[in-house]
């Protein structure tokens, strides 16, 4: 029996394969320049300086009869604000907040026995920054007879804020770009269009700056020597997340 081989068909078959071959990593390659992405974070910074002073009195009183120490809190504050209206701040610029009444206790022959009441409230005012302004909110409270504690911060107003916001999203999206192009470029490839968008998970802002913080006397008095005070530039920053399509140069 003589077996005979046909080497014209394994030549079609050997040709065949490397044929199949080749499509398969044109396809791979194809595939690859379709589905081709970067990932990119675009960042921003910026430093603006305060353009607020808040400046919050916290007036706190104790007594025997709950009545007697919310009537007392009462006028304590109603004299704060009737006062600082009188030096010339509206009442949009006047914020009472944080009103608190608890039993209070002391710690008598081994036992904590109860002591009465503690109330507590407090008051803010907000303004632009103005030093002239800032010895009046301060001098509004002497001679009042409320004597709170004193606490002087400074922010930045919600237009300002939000000036701030709009300029870092479009810085971020810039940077973003930026960096997408230049890693595209780099790598033989350009972009080709956005498939996605994330922000808002990653974004912070400064915090109002630390307070200067005064306990007032009877007696206390501010003038223009008071200061001044020099708000430091405060900090925003922001993210977008964005994922690029990418396609080969061509």
């Amino acid at each position: 029996m003589i077996l005979q081989l046909n080497t014209d068909n394994m030549k079609n078959t050997s040709n065949l394969k490397i044929l199949i071959l080749i499509i398969g990593l044109a396809l791979t390659f194809t595939s690859f320049a379709q589905t081709a992405q970067l990932d990119i974070t675009g960042s921003a910074q910026i430093n603006h300086k305060p353009t607020e002073c808040k400046v919050t009195f916290s007036v706190e009183l104790k007594n025997a009869s709950y009545t007697t120490v919310i009537t007392d809190l009462t006028t304590d504050i109603n004299g704060l604000v009737s006062s600082l209206k009188k030096q010339g701040f509206a009442p949009a610029e006047i914020i009472t907040q944080q009103f608190n009444i608890s039993k209070s206790k002391k710690y008598v022959n081994n036992a904590w026995k109860e002591d009465g009441f503690m109330a507590t409230q407090q008051l803010s005012v907000v303004f632009p920054i103005d030093q002239k302004r800032l010895i009046k909110v301060l001098n509004a409270s002497t001679g009042t007879g409320s004597n709170p504690n004193i606490s002087i911060g400074f922010q930045i107003d919600q237009a300002t804020q939000e000036s701030i916001t709009n300029s870092l999203i479009k810085s971020a999206v810039k940077d973003a770009r930026s960096k997408a192009d230049l890693i595209a470029n780099t790598a033989g490839y350009e972009v080709s269009e956005i498939k996605s968008i994330q922000y808002g998970s990653s974004r912070s802002t400064s915090q109002p700056q630390p307070m200067y913080r005064m306990a007032e006397s009877k007696a206390a008095s501010f003038s223009s020597d008071f200061g001044p005070m020099e708000a430091e530039s405060m900090n925003f920053s922001d993210q977008v997340h964005i994922v690029f399509g990418l396609k080969e140069k061509g």
